[in-house]
């Protein structure tokens, strides 16, 4: 019977839970199904040829994570890509399926959340209040909804079922079945910390947490199984080793390379000690506030360069408060191992878990995120299963009291759900993205310049306008937001204000080729044709290959009078795009320039027949005919125009070529005819 009553309590833990997990995680962050793919989820699939070509899932485990992507190198995510692949090549690359996909992992590591509070002894109750307060934590909406996220969720839940494993076999215990051998949780435990560690580099806390067990665990003292306790730490060890090994093969180290940090959106990384360690501390406290509070993770203060950092001195608020802050929670956990608390364990995975996006050991590409909190809140959820027991326990005799406790913990699960689903939200677009950036860090440049790009993209002229002005006036020197503010304004028209802009650009930046081409448009527009033809020859050297700079070069070129120079590049444009006849045009009228009218004659037949439907390029044949005295030639084409209902009498009048054959009776009866 007790077998029996065992089976019952083991399947709602197996099916049951996760089940009902998966289906809350869909009701929460479901709406993300609609949403496209958005700034690093187009970079890492969407323009990815790589991932899509490649013809096995291992090559991901001895790849830089930006390979095939635009990203800086020095990143390791190969868990991550390899499901990607996978996922695109089962059911295709639609965004709905990839959202999907991660909004399933997310219930799972909820699930993964509740078997190991199981197993560190918390009642099913407590435990499923603590899966579901992980599930419904608002700041995990930037794990679910941004795909590329998905590498904070992998990590969670395979740490955490790889823990589970060490947990049970120091209990002796896996429900009624007899305890697992030392070997077997050895194999487990180093295996699942492993693929947690290809997940994310959080995951390399995991040896840590294996340590820090078995001294932990009330249900171990008293037994002697050092040689278990050495086998499953080994397996620890070797599992970071083999992650390591596997990391300086694919990218050469644990840390970001200077290159890559150059180039990052973390102000921490420009800055020298001690600012650089106060600055981390600042970011901490802001992470500590969105991990503990409802309120939005920000950074009211951006600690870059040139700014004093600390405002307040080295006695500033914001850096002694969040210093104070993770000593408390660096000692709790030996606090509570003394204790022999149940809460030991919970605190040294908030702690560690908080460790890897603090940018005090290493620096991180970002100054703060959201997603850092995913894996430190499992530390959280798992406290708060012990709390469900602890106020269970307590106010066992008073069931209107803990009537009163149980609705105040579905109020909250109700609240964060609501807040979770609510800020998914932002993922449905670029734009909206950048705004929230912005209301995060108001101070920084990274939310201004996204929202420009996708005012851009979406035609919002004036709305990119006003954010990369914005963005400038934060960094003013920063010359690819001048490049991108030039650009802008070459599209509105703002010609002088688009050269004051590009020149500034090119003064901080003279290699970009797009910020020369700009230039040099806006300077064609105000009547600088020598300035502009030195900005097109610029351009064309830095990229030769780029069809608008040799095009660019034709036209100013035939700006300044050098029509041969102008029909030589025409000429060659037309080679790599025949069917277009502004080029064929551009061409015929740079050899007219140039007095080459044999040859204008020859390049407006082959346009004729290449483009047959294109009047323009008969009104240039009878032009170049009448103009070599070939009067009856030019009359016939110009009927020949006519049959196809082309305005012959209005070139008649308009075209100094043709205006002579208006005395002709054989022209007048062609623009008389119907």
């Amino acid at each position: 019977m007790a077998d029996r009553s065992a089976s019952l309590r083991f399947v709602p833990d197996r099916y049951g839970v996760p089940l009902l997990l998966v289906l809350a995680s869909f009701a929460i962050y479901g709406r993300a199904l609609s949403y496209p793919f958005v700034l690093d989820d187009r970079l890492v699939i969407v323009d990815n040829g790589f991932l899509k070509s490649a013809r096995a899932p291992f090559v991901f485990f001895i790849s830089d994570f930006s390979r095939g992507t635009t990203y800086g190198p020095g990143y390791f995510r190969p868990l991550m890509m390899a499901s990607f692949w996978a996922q695109g090549g089962l059911v295709g690359w639609s965004p709905g399926w990839f959202h999907a996909v991660n909004i399933v992992l997310h219930g799972l590591a909820a699930w993964a959340l509740f078997l190991t509070a199981r197993a560190l002894g918390a009642s099913r109750a407590g435990a499923l209040f603590g899966g579901l307060l992980f599930l419904v934590f608002p700041p995990a909406q930037e794990s679910v909804g941004s795909v590329v996220g998905r590498c904070d969720v992998l990590a969670a839940l395979f740490l955490l079922l790889g823990w589970r494993s060490q947990i049970l076999w120091e209990s002796g215990t896996s429900g009624d079945d007899p305890p697992p051998g030392a070997a077997r949780a050895a194999v487990t435990v180093g295996l699942l910390g492993l693929v947690a560690m290809l997940g994310k580099e959080s995951g390399a806390i995991f040896p840590a947490l294996v340590v820090l067990t078995p001294f932990a665990l009330p249900a171990a003292r008293g037994r002697w199984r050092a040689p278990g306790r050495l086998a499953i730490v080994v397996a620890g060890a070797l599992a970071l080793a083999v992650y390591l090994a596997l990391r300086h093969a694919a990218v050469g180290g644990l840390i970001l390379p200077p290159e890559a940090l150059e180039h990052a959106q973390n102000p921490v990384a420009r800055l020298s000690q001690p600012q650089r360690t106060y600055a981390a501390l600042y970011g901490v406290g802001r992470l500590l506030l969105a991990l503990f509070t409802p309120a939005r993770l920000s950074v009211p203060f951006e600690p870059a360069p040139p700014h004093p950092f600390p405002p307040g001195g080295i006695l500033d608020p914001g850096v002694l408060l969040p210093a104070a802050a993770l000593l408390t929670l660096a000692t709790a956990p030996l606090l509570l191992i003394r204790r022999r608390s149940a809460l030991a364990l919970p605190a040294a995975l908030l702690f560690l878990g908080l460790l890897p996006g603090s940018n005090l050991i290493v620096r991180t590409s970002i100054f703060v995120a959201e997603r850092f909190l995913y894996l430190p809140f499992a530390g959280v959820a798992l406290a708060a299963a012990f709390g469900w027991d602890a106020a269970a326990a307590r106010l066992r005799g008073s069931a209107q009291r803990l009537g009163t406790v149980r609705l105040g913990a579905a109020a909250l699960i109700v609240l964060c759900a609501f807040l979770a689903w609510t800020r998914v939200g932002e993922w449905r677009s670029e734009e909206a993205i950048a705004r929230r950036w912005i209301e995060l860090s108001p101070s920084s440049t990274i939310g201004w310049n996204h929202l420009g790009t996708a005012s851009v993209e979406k035609g919002d002229l004036a709305e990119a306008r006003h954010a990369f002005e914005a963005s400038l006036a934060i960094d003013p020197d920063n010359a690819a937001v001048l490049s991108r503010l030039g650009d802008v304004l070459v599209r509105l028209g703002q010609w002088d204000e688009a050269e004051r802009r590009l020149e500034r650009a090119i003064v901080l930046d003279a290699s970009n080729p797009a910020t020369r081409i700009n230039l040099a448009r806006a300077s064609l527009q105000t009547g600088d044709k020598e300035t502009a033809l030195t900005e097109a020859r610029a351009a064309y050297e830095l990229s030769a290959g780029n069809p608008a700079a040799r095009r660019l070069l034709a036209t100013a070129l035939f700006e300044n009078g050098l029509y041969a120079d102008a029909a030589r590049e025409f000429s060659a444009l037309v080679q790599n795009d025949p069917a277009s006849p502004q080029i064929r045009h551009s061409l015929i009228l740079s050899l007219y320039k140039d007095d080459r009218l044999d040859e204008a004659a020859r390049a407006a037949e082959e346009a004729a027949v290449r483009l047959p439907d294109e009047p323009l390029f008969i009104l240039w044949r009878a032009r170049l005919a009448a103009r070599r005295g070939r009067t009856a030639e030019a009359i016939d084409l110009l009927a020949a125009a006519r049959r196809v209902r082309a305005p012959v009498d209005q070139w008649l009048r308009e075209v100094d070529d043709l205006k002579p054959l208006r005395g002709d009776p054989r022209a007048r009866g062609v623009a008389a005819s119907p």
